[in-house]
């Protein structure tokens, strides 16, 4: 058995997959883990052995516990799974900024629900433009609903709904003198531009996704080199 006290997620994580990867262990036991690292576990597990047990300590004193990692992802699922480091860079993480007030449990709800923004997410990690267009319009759509709009995949539509439904009067030769005191503008929706933040989730989840590799920077790198070559043509 052995134990790891995670703390730095590039050097930790990395180094728990090579171990993985070199002694296939039969029983690992992970102390001091932080959520962002359960969640990559989740989005690399179909890269380990199936014969490899996890378990997590999780709680101080009184209140420690031990949890089996692989029941929790067999209660998940495999496509779930994948979604998980996606999901948890848009929605915001120690590299990624958050939505106000929207959390982790209400788009979690969203994401359970809805088969499309689970492939949509585990998409982010994809070479194939075309794949990862329609995720990104699929994502846009994610983020409508969270701000209570089901049926919209324009971000930009969402948001003058929501200020209209808030500011308009109800004759329209008034004048703009509504006067709100608990309005709060931070609770519209981010516009159009504003979502390029898409563009640094998938940079994370790619990291993420690819921690199963002994050097997954190199992944990254030329992806990104290939990118960048494609804009300037």
């Amino acid at each position: 058995m052995i134990y790891y006290h995670v703390k730095n997620m590039k050097k930790q994580i990395l180094g728990l997959y090579i171990t993985f990867a070199k002694f296939i262990l039969r029983l690992t036991l992970l102390k001091g883990v932080r959520t962002d690292i359960l969640l990559i576990l989740f989005g690399n597990m179909d890269h380990l052995s199936a014969f490899l047990k996890l378990w997590i300590n999780m709680g101080v004193g009184n209140h420690q516990q031990y949890v089996k990692i692989n029941n929790m992802y067999n209660i998940l699922g495999t496509t779930i799974s994948k979604a998980l480091p996606g999901f948890h860079a848009m929605t915001g993480c120690d590299y990624t900024p958050a939505f106000f007030r929207k959390g982790k449990l209400k788009p979690f709800k969203l994401l359970k629900e809805s088969v499309d923004y689970q492939l949509a997410f585990q998409n982010l990690a994809t070479v194939d433009e075309e794949i990862l267009k329609d995720a990104f319009v699929t994502l846009e759509k994610f983020v409508c609903h969270m701000y209570g709009i089901r049926n919209s995949s324009n971000i930009n539509d969402v948001r003058f709904h929501l200020f209209s439904t808030t500011y308009q009067s109800k004759n329209f030769n008034d004048n703009f003198e509504k006067k709100f005191k608990n309005f709060d503008p931070s609770s519209l929706p981010p516009c159009k531009v504003e979502l390029q933040h898409l563009l640094r989730v998938r940079y994370v989840t790619k990291f993420w996704r690819n921690a199963h590799l002994k050097y997954p920077h190199v992944v990254i790198t030329t992806s990104l080199r290939l990118d960048n070559e494609r804009q300037q043509i």
